[in-house]
C-alpha cells in the first residue's frame, strides 16, 4: 500500500492524506517510505484520528 500511494503522489506531485491507522501502521509506512528519494511522510492529527500524510520533499 505504502508504495503504491507513493507512485501516486510522484504522479500526480500532490499529497495524499491516508486514514486514521494505529500507530503501528503509521510506522510500517513512514519506515516503508523512508529511502525514497521523491516523497516524504508526516503524520498529522491527535489520538485516533492521527493519519499519514505522503507527499513530495520540500528542498
Amino acid at each position: 500500500m505504502a508504495h503504491q500511494v507513493a507512485e501516486k503522489v510522484k504522479y500526480t506531485d500532490r499529497e495524499v492524506v491516508l486514514a486514521p491507522m494505529s500507530a503501528r501502521d503509521r510506522r510500517i509506512i513512514h519506515v516503508t517510505l523512508k529511502g525514497d528519494d521523491v516523497v516524504s511522510t508526516y503524520s498529522q492529527g491527535e489520538g485516533e484520528m492521527r493519519r499519514v500524510v505522503v507527499t513530495t520533499q520540500q528542498f
